[in-house]
């Protein structure tokens, strides 16, 4: 933590911070690769690559005979967890009236938090939806015949089952999670394919979107996330407000991803993060039990204004661990 001269640690904004809604703002990166905890940047790790990981071994010993040794080969990854940060000026001499320095702090402490983990939804987005690593044909991904916005005939049904069965086969992992945007849902939710099978689950639909849990059970996954996150379509300043998704509206993904802490199993991927402000005497590689990147937040005085300056820093990181893990799909919209 690279911290200015007279900074001041600010715990009671770093709650507020990670207070930020991620999942009211759209944002799953932290659900698609889940949070693992480091104690250091530079990370190094063991995996069991797929093709050893379901190896079969004779286990049988006849009385007083040698154990077979397993020879699952375990492979030695690494990783870099870069630092996210941002900072703005607090005018401490505020007499409008509508809010108290206070408020004004929590408030830019959380706007900063939000804007940090949009980036980070941005770079997660781009190792996903990312056609280099999961071209679009074999056993990678798949360019749809039908786009699924083409609801009388598209097969959505189909193509997932066909991703299914391709990281079956090459990881022997059940996949466990679709990623689709919004848009995605909405095509989804006029389907006739879906529709039609979708009485054989569930007759709930809200506000004419179906719900995930019946999306769930027809692909055959745990859970479906809905990539909602925007952005500015420009950063010039403009008169007129326009957005665009930060996850493409053309593709979906699925995915195994690992809830437990093991990285030896094949898995798609994790959020690495470095913890700014451990507990002391705490298990430094205990399991996560948060579902947001935990954050520091410092204050130092800003020469030349009436104000102090608020930053946000965080230490995290997207590593894509086993690519067989994971399907594309694309010409969806």
């Amino acid at each position: 933590m690279n911290t200015p001269v007279g900074a001041i640690i600010r715990d009671d904004l770093a709650g507020a911070a990670m207070s930020y809604n991620a999942a009211q703002a759209g944002l799953v990166a932290t659900k698609l690769l889940p949070l693992r905890r480091s104690t250091k940047r530079n990370i190094e790790f063991y995996r069991v690559p797929p093709a050893h990981f379901l190896r079969l071994e004779s286990t049988k010993r006849r009385p007083k005979a040698a154990r077979q040794e397993l020879e699952a080969a375990r492979v030695r990854d690494t990783f870099y967890v870069e630092e996210y940060t941002l900072e703005d000026v607090v005018d401490t001499a505020d007499d409008s009236g509508t809010n108290t320095v206070e408020q004004d702090e929590t408030s830019t402490a959380t706007r900063l938090a939000g804007t940090i983990l949009r980036d980070y939804e941005r770079d997660v987005a781009n190792a996903i939806f990312n056609t280099t690593t999961f071209p679009l044909s074999g056993d990678t991904g798949l360019s749809v015949s039908t786009p699924w916005a083409t609801a009388a005939s598209a097969t959505p049904i189909d193509d997932v089952m066909r991703g299914h069965r391709s990281i079956i086969n090459r990881t022997g992992q059940k996949p466990n999670t679709l990623v689709i945007t919004q848009l995605g849902l909405h095509n989804l939710s006029r389907c006739d394919q879906i529709i039609s099978r979708i009485r054989n689950v569930s007759t709930d639909v809200k506000s004419g979107v179906l719900p995930l849990t019946a999306l769930a059970t027809l692909f055959d996954v745990d859970r479906v996330l809905i990539a909602r996150g925007r952005r500015l379509s420009s950063n010039v300043a403009v008169t007129s407000v326009t957005t665009a998704g930060l996850w493409d509206d053309d593709n979906a993904f699925l995915c195994y991803a690992e809830m437990s802490e093991d990285l030896t199993v094949p898995q798609i991927g994790r959020t690495f993060y470095v913890d700014p402000d451990p507990v002391p005497g705490a298990d430094p590689l205990a399991p996560v039990t948060i579902d947001q990147v935990p954050v520091n937040v410092f204050e130092y005085p800003t020469p030349k204004t009436r104000g102090r300056t608020i930053a946000v820093e965080a230490f995290l990181g997207a590593k894509i661990i086993e690519p067989a893990n994971g399907y594309l799909f694309g010409n969806l919209d």
